[in-house]
């Protein structure tokens, strides 16, 4: 392994944390991690940029108000739209690390930023392995507001295209164990 993103991620640990794995994400695999935000985001794009740039029948030109009030929803449409694209660039810069205490995701640009889950974070694990034994795990989705139904789309956070990806869910489970209990329906 690389022992330059295992001083990266040993630098997050908190005091007497020991650092059981650390990796970082293949480009391809972190870009088809959350695809579907992209192609959500591209329709998003289309829809709302149709409605700016298409007058109606009674006026030849766009009113301006019309514009203004499209010009947020065409951000949000391209943010999404150039997920899979920022995911794919930033792979080179993003870390992964499993300590005895909880899991982290880095990235080291444009500014060193971590995130970290602990035991009550972590849901249901699911590993995809390739031919090969590496995959991608996923361990939390994360739904945007309070939304949960059938319909949303879930950000799927995880760790994307890592070598042994059976090896590397099995050292995230003792970490769901050490989880509160939770409810039934408490999710």
């Amino acid at each position: 392994m690389d022992t330059a993103i295992q001083r990266i991620v040993q630098s997050f640990a908190k005091p007497g944390e020991r650092l059981i794995w650390y990796g970082r994400p293949t480009r391809a695999a972190a870009a088809a991690s959350n695809y579907l935000q992209s192609l959500i985001g591209l329709a998003f794009l289309v829809i709302s940029g149709l409605l700016i740039i298409v007058p109606d029948e009674t006026s030849p030109e766009t009113p301006t108000g019309l514009i203004l009030l499209g010009l947020p929803f065409l951000a949000v449409g391209f943010w999404m739209a150039t997920r899979t694209l920022r995911d794919y660039l930033m792979a080179e810069h993003t870390f992964y690390g499993v300590t005895d205490q909880r899991i982290l995701i880095g990235q080291t640009w444009p500014a060193s930023t971590v995130k970290s889950y602990g035991p009550d974070d972590i849901d249901d694990i699911t590993t995809t392995e390739n031919a090969d034994g590496s995959g991608d795990i996923q361990f939390k989705k994360y739904y945007f507001g309070a939304v949960r139904n059938a319909n949303a789309i879930p950000e799927r956070i995880g760790f994307w295209g890592v070598p042994d990806a059976h090896g590397v869910s099995q050292n995230i489970i003792p970490l769901k164990k050490q989880a509160a209990p939770r409810l039934p329906f408490s999710r």
